[in-house]
């Protein structure tokens, strides 16, 4: 039996309270139910956002935004502005030197917004969701919302038929008896990917702009599972927008912000080298 579509509205009052009450109540707990399908180390909530409201979708209707707030963890301090920051300009290279991927009608970089509840909330549209042209369905109140299609993505990992335990280059950490161990996902096992992308310059040209932003920004955490492509028929799969770009180095509060673990130095820093970034005075503001 087909699933109807369902809707309730998300206000930013609501919204605000649950997320001064994460310590009480977990964020993903919503109506009495699970709402999150995506893997999570911050707090996250699938929405669909359409216009200036939020909606919390059942059924059919699939969600088109993440929602993640400032995390309740004081060692990751202002990750919406910085996440806001690194995506936006991420995207404004992207365009400038791309500009837009006109076979895919979408740019190289996720969209990202900043929702005040008044807290700082992190918006960042779907690029596995597609807004079906001339389809609506109806919503709480009389709203029409736009029908969505889900699309079928597979990370980096999948892709490689690769454990989620060896998403890091060096899989074993980056101890000095364990360091020379690259067994995970690198980049000569996402490049060799090349013959099943569909458009094998664009998918290549997403990746590199990928490393690249990884590394101009100084997050510590990239890992295979960043890289995403859409599983398309036939076979054939094409790159996803580039997602998850965050500084993770320290800040000018180096107690707040302590030096990543060996364990999470990505793939990237064991390809291109034992690069180590020089401690920043800049600091995070919202705009």
């Amino acid at each position: 039996m087909a699933l109807s579509p369902e809707h309730r509205l998300l206000t930013l009052a609501e919204l605000q309270e649950r997320i001064s009450a994460r310590n009480e109540v977990p964020f993903v707990i919503w109506d009495g139910k699970v709402r999150m399908s995506v893997a999570r180390y911050q707090d996250k909530l699938l929405v669909q956002h359409f216009g200036e409201q939020l909606f919390l979708g059942d059924g059919a209707q699939a969600s088109t935004h993440i929602l993640k707030p400032e995390p309740l963890n004081t060692a990751m301090p202002c990750m919406v502005a910085n996440e806001h920051f690194c995506m936006k300009l991420a995207s404004r290279l992207s365009l400038r030197r791309y500009g837009q991927d006109q076979a895919a009608h979408v740019a190289h970089v996720a969209h990202v917004a900043i929702i005040r509840a008044p807290d700082p909330v992190l918006a960042i549209q779907r690029f596995d969701r597609r807004r079906v042209p001339g389809r609506w369905v109806g919503g709480p109140q009389g709203v029409r919302l736009p029908a969505i299609e889900r699309l079928h993505i597979i990370d980096g990992c999948q892709a490689t038929d690769a454990s989620v335990a060896d998403k890091y280059e060096r899989n074993m950490g980056n101890g000095r008896d364990v360091a020379h161990i690259r067994d995970g996902v690198g980049f000569s096992r996402l490049f060799a990917l090349r013959p099943q992308l569909r458009q094998p310059a664009v998918g290549v040209r997403r990746m590199t702009l990928w490393a690249v932003t990884t590394l101009l920004t100084g997050n510590s955490d990239a890992h295979g599972k960043n890289i995403q492509s859409y599983a398309l028929a036939p076979p054939p799969t094409r790159r996803c927008a580039v997602k998850d770009l965050t500084r993770r180095s320290r800040t000018q509060h180096p107690e707040a912000c302590p030096r990543p673990r060996a364990r999470k130095s990505s793939f990237l820093w064991a390809t291109i080298g034992n690069i180590r970034f020089p401690r920043t005075t800049a600091t995070w503001q919202y705009s």
